[in-house]
């Protein structure tokens, strides 16, 4: 939450709005917020090409809660602020296109991916960049959210094989309320792919392979968060890399709308691949193995189609 505070509140309302005091702050200047904003991509952010709704909706999100929590606490008197910025028409989710994973993949599969640091075989990062390979390829091909994979340890996957011979795996998720309250553990489905990159994991790495270990996580066994930084580099070398069998350059780093690509686009690039290049794909049963509606899907997805369970997750 205070990464969030500070991307969104910290970079821009300061310059924004300037030395004057929050008590005289009104819903116009919230009104106002979004055309400054739109001309100030400033802060740390500054290499994207715009700025999205879901960005300035959740600047304003927060501002008001900074205003709200001073009202509380009489750090100033002003009215308290209703305006909501509306969405307007929903932008359907991004997602890695099938250039951009192929890519991607392709480069993390040379040596050049693992040949960094001053002295090129630094095991630490080599460790590292072998579990982030695995990280990218467990989202795109699990549709696990982040915070679900985080959580991860090995005693929540199994390994399985179906009738048709085809390898798959079983993935255990807990589920919280919005008050905390813990549900009975759902099964998610993953595709081949997951199975081969955790079998991976397993050969690769020498530490940290017990059933209550984290299968994401440091040397020293801690989580790791989102692989936010290692996976805007990872994406950022995949951009720059050219095969010497030749080949063009693929921008690997924002989508055709100006936005940063990030971690959690491998979820959407997951539903997204479902619905477009599965010969039959049934909507239900993606949203179920997602853990979100149907109507979520047809809202910010497309091509959908129908068929049959397990034999189309994998």
């Amino acid at each position: 939450m205070l990464r969030l505070f500070n991307k969104h509140v910290v970079n821009y309302w300061p310059g924004y709005i300037g030395h004057r005091n929050l008590s005289i702050v009104t819903n116009n200047d919230f009104r106002s917020y979004e055309s400054w904003r739109r001309k100030n991509i400033i802060g740390s952010y500054s290499g994207q090409k715009t700025v999205s709704n879901a960005t300035l909706k959740q600047d304003i999100i927060l501002m008001r809660t900074v205003l709200r929590w001073c009202l509380e606490n009489n750090l100033h008197t002003g009215q308290p602020i209703s305006y909501v910025f509306k969405l307007g028409v929903r932008n359907r989710r991004s997602a890695f296109t099938l250039q951009q994973y192929r890519k991607i993949t392709t480069y993390m599969r040379t040596n050049e991916f693992l040949t960094v640091g001053k002295m090129g075989d630094d095991s630490r990062i080599i460790r590292h960049r072998k579990m982030l390979k695995e990280y990218f390829l467990f989202l795109c091909d699990s549709g696990l959210r982040i915070g679900e994979a985080r959580e991860h340890r090995w005693r929540n996957v199994s390994f399985e094989t179906t009738d048709t011979g085809k390898n798959y795996v079983c993935i255990q998720v807990s589920r919280k309320t919005k008050t905390g309250q813990l549900l009975r553990d759902r099964e998610r489905i993953g595709r081949s792919t997951v199975s081969k990159c955790l079998q991976r994991l397993k050969v690769d790495r020498d530490d940290n392979l017990e059933c209550d270990d984290f299968i994401f996580c440091t040397p020293e066994g801690k989580t790791i968060g989102e692989f936010r930084e290692g996976f805007a580099q990872l994406l950022k070398e995949a951009s720059n890399y050219k095969p010497k069998s030749g080949g063009e350059l693929i921008d690997c780093e924002y989508d055709n709308d100006g936005q940063k690509l990030t971690p959690y686009w491998c979820r959407h690039t997951y539903i997204t691949f479902q619905l477009r290049y599965k010969k039959t794909s049934d909507i239900y049963v993606i949203a179920s193995n997602c853990g979100t509606s149907v109507s979520m899907i047809e809202q910010y997805y497309s091509d959908t189609r129908e068929d049959e369970f397990i034999e189309k997750l994998i």
